[in-house]
């Protein structure tokens, strides 16, 4: 069991060094958190990256590592494979690619064992790499806070046994901003404070740290039970934002193996009902009722429903629709679950929206708000003409072409990406309602 903090803090401020050697700190010093955001001031938290330092594959044919949902090795194709040709099968592969992150502050003091862990899936594509692969496994690598070698990691299909290796580098770390708990070194909108809270609660998946990976805590809610994101979709979406600098948490109910706030939603008195027109403002009621304030301060949130609709009726319908706050979103297109992107494609398209992201027609600079606006109000900054394109980038829209077909046409060539220009344009955290 772990002690309380202040129990800790109080004995320890028994403990004087004054008669040590001077440089020897005084214990109670280096857990001192100053401002009580979570984050002790000294470089007394910790942070622990998990590496693939090497892998061997049984058979030739292309595989794919994922940690917690993102595709290794990770590629702007979302596809990438590690390849084992003819005569290499079985052969050690030298890899050491940092695949996760956890930290520890004041939360977690006194921890024990392996409190941190990783969820890791193989796919297996037969040569040259076909689609959409086959699953060779699932697996959870737990891990402490001690720099080490863990041991190899098996998992087993029809053709041979996938052995991975795994080290944990272990470094400490300071309170990036020790007399400011609303610091916000890494610039992903949701203070130190907040960090430490969600990362104390799930196990050290936000990272406070300048430089760090920023992070987004989105929670996903369904409106009655068969409404869900695909798998491809979750993996999609992570992989893209990973590969972009954003840690894209996605709490369907669960986040790194811990109960969330997302899945099935009360809808209570909501006016939002499975079947019917669902719009942004219920989708905002829906988090209200079902989302803890403390959370929801510097959480994103999206409902899952039968039809998006701007106004409640049948001709205010699209595929999604975005106020500060809250997303509501079509799960299916015509009565599927799932069509190749349609549904990373669309949560992309509306986070993009509540990042402050416009239609890219409207990245002319002069262009402000309406629907192809960003949520946060500026006039959209301009962005290279090519990159105005409304087939080069998730968030191209068929409202913005001049006719069906060219509508058509964007949307078979639209990429799951914002342009390359949009992407340092992101805004996190600018749309937050508690």
């Amino acid at each position: 069991m772990r002690r309380p903090v202040w129990c800790l803090m109080a004995c320890l401020a028994l403990v004087d060094c004054s008669n040590c050697n001077g440089n020897v700190p005084r214990l109670v010093d280096q857990l001192e958190d100053r401002d009580h955001d979570g984050w002790f001031s000294a470089a007394s938290n910790t942070a622990l990256t998990l590496t693939l330092t090497s892998a061997s594959f049984p058979a030739i044919g292309g595989y794919q590592v994922l940690v917690d949902e993102v595709r290794f090795p990770i590629s702007s194709a979302l596809s990438g494979t590690f390849s084992v040709p003819i005569g290499s099968a079985g052969t050690p592969m030298p890899i050491g690619v940092a695949v996760a992150t956890r930290v520890r502050g004041v939360d977690g003091l006194g921890a024990t064992g392996t409190p941190f862990g990783a969820n890791v899936r193989v796919v297996y594509r037969t040569p040259p790499t076909g689609e959409p692969g086959v699953i060779v496994g699932d697996t959870r690598v737990v891990f402490g806070e001690t720099s080490t070698t863990l041991s190899p990691t098996m998992v087993s299909f029809a053709l041979g046994t996938v052995t991975l290796n795994f080290t944990v580098s272990s470094a400490p770390f300071a309170d990036p901003n020790p007399n400011d708990p609303n610091g916000d070194s890494d610039m992903d909108g949701i203070p130190e404070s907040g960090e430490a809270r969600l990362s104390g609660y799930f196990n050290g998946i936000f990272d406070p740290r300048a430089g760090s990976l920023r992070d987004v805590d989105l929670i996903i809610g369904q409106i009655a039970p068969n409404y869900a994101l695909s798998q491809w979709a979750r993996e999609d979406l992570r992989s893209r934002f990973f590969l972009n600098g954003i840690e894209l948490h996605l709490d369907e109910g669960t986040l790194n193996n811990t109960n969330g706030h997302g899945g099935v939603m009360n809808l209570g008195a909501t006016g939002a009902v499975a079947g019917g027109n669902v719009t942004p403002a219920q989708a905002l009621a829906v988090r209200n009722l079902n989302v803890p304030a403390e959370r929801r301060a510097n959480t994103y949130f999206v409902l899952l429903a039968d039809f998006a609709s701007v106004d409640g009726t049948t001709a205010g319908r699209a595929f999604g629709w975005t106020i500060p706050g809250a997303i509501v979103m079509r799960t299916g297109f015509l009565g599927i679950n799932d069509i190749s992107w349609y549904q990373a494609g669309v949560l992309m398209h509306e986070l993009g929206h509540e990042f402050d992201l416009c239609h890219p027609a409207s990245h002319d600079g002069a262009t402000v708000g309406g629907t192809s606006g960003g949520v946060c109000g500026r006039v959209c900054p301009a962005i290279p003409v090519p990159q105005r394109d409304g087939g080069a980038s998730v968030m191209g829209a068929p409202s913005d072409d001049p006719n069906f077909a060219v509508a058509a046409i964007n949307v078979l060539r639209r990429p799951l990406d914002y342009a390359p220009a949009q992407w340092p344009l992101v805004r996190l955290g600018c749309s937050f309602v508690p």
